[in-house]
Parts: structure tokens; C-alpha cells; sequence
């Protein structure tokens, strides 16, 4: 039973790990654990051979779905109501930050240090550009559940991914969607019919 529950948690994480992107300040600092996991009541376990586990404090009770990670110090998690958590050493702690949703947020991404997009339940659309410190909400074109979601490296294009085929792609980084009655040109053509389109917005930078 033990083996299940474990294999049960491992399977909805988002994993950290010191050989995975960096970016900026998420570098900086010798390399944490290897690896993460979350469990269900906000439980978080770290360990570097993936055989040991070590339990780290959390500051919530929330279920955790998602973990992303940029260069070793630097980390992210969501979940339950509207949940996001943040690291800056490597989760030796975490804090709670703001967000205006109470839906369970079902994935997290970052670009890089500053640039994040977090999804969810009824098509719950989250962008943050400063770290995560706070979190803008996007009109969503679905109420699906979207359950994933990843970001270009230079955190132009986003996308999300959820419920009754829904794709979602936006071309400044997860603002506000509008739909569309084909699947975005840059993506493939097997996509369903369903998928919508973010329009674009630029931003000085």
C-alpha cells in the first residue's frame, strides 16, 4: 500500500532538478536536491538519489499538482484554492503568494526567473511577470480544465492544455485569449478544432 500512495504522488509531479534550465538568478547558489515531491496536504519531500526522501515544512495544506523549478535556488508550486507557493533557496522554505483565484490550479511554468503562466480548474488563466510576486488573471476563451501548460524559453509563446480538447496558445506570454476556429498555425496540424488563440499584445521590454 505504501508503494502505491508513493508512486501515486510522484506521478502528479512537476519535478526539480539541478540539471534542469536556469535562467538569471536561478543559478546562483550551490545545487539543492536533486529532485522533489508533493504530496497531498501541501507535504513537500526533497532528495538527491531519488531513493531517500527528506520532509520539508510547507506553509499550506493545499493539495500541490504542479512544481517548476529555474537553475537550483529558484521554485514555484500550485494547487488547491488558488495556491501558489515560491522558493528562493533551493526550498529550504517556501512562502504562500497572492493570487486573484480561488480555482485549484492544476500546472505551473516559468520562462526564466521573472516570466510565469499557471492554469486550472473552469479554464483558470494566471500570468505573472515579476517572479510570481503577483499574479494577474487572463480572460480565458474555454471553462474547460486546463491541466497543463509550458512556456518558450524566451517567454514569448505560452500554452495550456486541458478538458474536451481544449488548446490554448498565446503569442506574448499568456495574456488575454480570444477564440478561434483553427488551431494556431505554429502548432500542428493533428490539433483539434477546439483550440483557441491568444492575441497578441507586445510589451515594451
Amino acid at each position: 500500500m505504501r508503494h502505491v500512495i508513493l508512486a501515486t504522488a510522484i506521478s502528479v509531479l512537476l519535478g526539480c532538478s539541478s540539471s534542469g534550465p536556469g535562467g538569471g538568478g536561478g543559478d546562483s547558489g550551490p545545487p539543492g536536491p536533486h529532485g522533489w515531491m508533493s504530496t497531498s496536504g501541501g507535504s513537500f519531500a526533497a532528495t538527491s538519489d531519488g531513493l531517500h526522501f527528506v520532509q520539508r515544512s510547507s506553509p499550506t495544506t493545499q493539495d500541490l499538482f504542479s512544481i517548476v523549478c529555474v537553475g537550483h535556488q529558484l521554485g514555484w508550486a500550485a494547487g488547491g484554492r488558488g495556491t501558489i507557493l515560491s522558493t528562493t533557496n533551493g526550498g529550504a522554505s517556501w512562502r504562500v503568494l497572492p493570487t486573484p483565484t480561488m480555482a485549484s490550479l492544476r500546472a505551473i511554468a516559468f520562462a526564466d526567473p521573472w516570466h510565469g503562466v499557471a492554469v486550472g480548474d473552469a479554464g483558470a488563466l494566471l500570468t505573472s511577470d515579476d517572479g510570481g510576486s503577483t499574479w494577474a488573471a487572463a480572460a480565458s476563451p474555454v471553462s474547460a480544465d486546463l491541466n497543463a501548460t509550458a512556456m518558450a524559453s524566451d517567454a514569448s509563446v505560452a500554452w495550456a492544455a486541458g478538458q474536451s480538447g481544449a488548446i490554448l496558445r498565446s503569442g506574448d506570454g499568456g495574456r488575454p485569449c480570444a477564440r478561434s476556429s483553427s488551431p494556431p498555425t505554429a502548432c500542428a496540424a493533428s490539433l483539434p478544432a477546439t483550440a483557441a488563440r491568444c492575441s497578441l499584445h507586445a510589451t515594451a521590454a
